[in-house]
């Protein structure tokens, strides 16, 4: 510590009489702190010195780190239940100390989630409430910090490694470490071991080409098992779900295609009304050979049916001799040779 140079009996614990002509002076305990103590904190050795010991220095109010089970930031101030950072009083001459915890656990528990830290040193609890993936087994939802013994299914206990990142949602976790897990929310919000029973709601499946149900009964035959993962839009309806207006996946799809997609037969007129075309002519799409002038209905029903026109198809005529008569086919000399199966 610096000392003071003045009469030791006028009580002020700062004083000494013990100045040599050869020793330094200065006007204050701080600069006499820097110019001489410079290895302690400034403001430590400063108020210690106007103390006049470290035990009667008073608290500083900043933080330090504790290395002890809890690893955590803890603040330098009277111990106090209202206050559960705070420590106690400590000697902090050759401390370093931080202004706040979010300091002090960025430079002193770097290794572990900074959140985390901040949350166990303002609340001098191990567990924050926050959400984390535990990364064991086969667990494809997220826990909460919460005593395992708790009537939460959601509680996971702290995290066996305080370098797992952790979150203000369970939702918030599923986005970033789940995102790929379809139940994975529902898990989390519900516990690890719960069945999601899905949505109900209707997505398009790659694996059947069609649209199916997000649920989990297989008894209902319109179930595809739960949609896999946020990429898969959901819709109310088989109908809004197939309609290639509303979902690209099904784009350039026909009438019958739209029926199929919904589980419809679309030889049965009554399910599949739109799947018998309209009779018109169009002209048809092939991947070799000329094109040809056919009608708008299954193909099942035989020539001069093309199938049902696609999507992309919108010029339709009302005869062959209409649907021939136009510039691509001007050079067939016969209505034949426009027509499918003429």
């Amino acid at each position: 510590m610096c000392v003071q140079d003045c009469d030791t009996s006028i009580g002020n614990p700062a004083c000494s009489e013990d100045l040599n002509p050869s020793d330094q002076v200065f006007d204050t305990a701080l600069e006499c702190c820097q110019q001489k103590l410079s290895w302690l904190a400034e403001d430590s050795c400063a108020d210690a010195s106007v103390a006049g010991s470290r035990e009667d220095a008073p608290a500083t109010n900043q933080w330090y780190p504790d290395y002890a089970e809890l690893r955590r930031c803890v603040k330098d101030c009277a111990v106090d239940p209202a206050e559960p950072s705070c420590a106690g009083k400590i000697d902090t001459v050759g401390k370093t100390m931080y202004d706040d915890e979010i300091d002090c656990c960025a430079k002193s528990f770097g290794w572990y989630d900074s959140t985390l830290c901040e949350a166990i040193s303002l609340t001098g609890v191990t567990n924050t409430n926050r959400w984390y993936h535990p990364y064991t087994g086969d667990t494809d939802a997220c826990v909460q910090d919460c005593e395992v013994d708790s009537s939460s299914p959601t509680c996971g206990g702290q995290p066996s490694d305080l370098g797992i990142k952790t979150f203000d949602t369970p939702g918030d976790c599923c986005d970033e470490k789940l995102s790929w897990a379809a139940d994975c929310l529902f898990k989390s919000e519900n516990g690890p071991d719960a069945q999601n029973p899905g949505s109900g709601k209707w997505y398009a499946s790659n694996e059947l080409g069609r649209c199916v149900k997000d649920c989990n009964d297989s008894s209902d035959d319109e179930c595809g098992g739960l949609s896999e993962g946020s990429w898969n839009t959901l819709f109310d309806t088989s109908a809004e779900c197939c309609d290639p207006s509303k979902n690209t996946r099904f784009s350039g799809q026909n009438a019958a295609e739209t029926c199929k997609c919904q589980g419809l037969d679309p030889d049965d007129a009554v399910a599949c009304p739109a799947g018998q075309g309209d009779g018109r002519w169009y002209k048809s799409a092939v991947t070799s050979g000329p094109s040809r002038c056919v009608t708008n209905c299954p193909t099942s029903s035989g020539d001069p049916c093309g199938g049902v026109a696609a999507d992309w198809v919108t010029q339709f005529f009302d005869s062959a001799e209409a649907c021939c008569n136009t510039p691509e086919f001007q050079q067939l000399n016969s209505l034949v040779g426009c027509v499918l199966g003429a």
